[in-house]
């Protein structure tokens, strides 16, 4: 957690309380500001809906910080499973959050592909034994050399690509 690493608090119960701040703040600037999909997104979630290819959410944030945003955008309906970081402990890059939402889905680990734009999401996938797909929404292309395939951004990637890189 990076509030004591930034000296703001040590005292456990102080941490979870600015920790809880902080993503209060979090869920009201995305009430007020509003959230839109990364390009691409909508597109290969209806694609896979289409195919009855199944999805699952698996993030070390907490669920309120999940849901909110897939409400405003109107993709929660996209998802069949979501794990959140409250279910498994420790977060990232720990595989757990992924193996739990393959199991709740009722697939093998590598017959999934994990989406994902964070350093340590990347290390969970591999470790969990999946394909991943990695944007380079927060870190550039050329730092996601750990993944079977780092693209821009999700516009254009079909289900049909995604299967390619989990062949089970």
């Amino acid at each position: 957690m990076i509030i004591p690493d930034l000296g703001w608090a040590q005292a456990p119960g102080e941490v979870a309380e600015l920790a809880e701040e902080k993503e209060e703040v979090y869920r009201a600037l995305v009430r007020e500001k509003g959230i839109r999909p990364l390009p691409g997104v909508r597109e290969l979630l209806a694609a896979l809906r289409a195919r009855d290819i199944p999805c699952a959410i698996g993030s070390s944030t907490e669920r309120a910080n999940l849901d909110l945003p897939l409400e405003l955008m109107a993709l929660a309906d996209f998802f069949r499973v979501i794990v959140s970081g409250e279910e498994v402990v420790p977060g990232k890059p720990d595989p757990s959050v992924f193996l739990l939402a393959a199991e709740r889905l009722g697939f093998a680990p590598a017959e999934c592909v994990v989406i994902e734009d964070a350093l340590v999401g990347l290390e969970a996938a591999r470790q969990a034994g999946m394909p991943v797909v990695a944007v380079a929404t927060t870190n550039p292309l050329g730092a996601l050399g750990a993944a079977n395939l780092a693209v821009p951004s999700l516009a254009g990637i079909t289900p049909e690509l995604l299967a390619s890189l989990a062949p089970g």
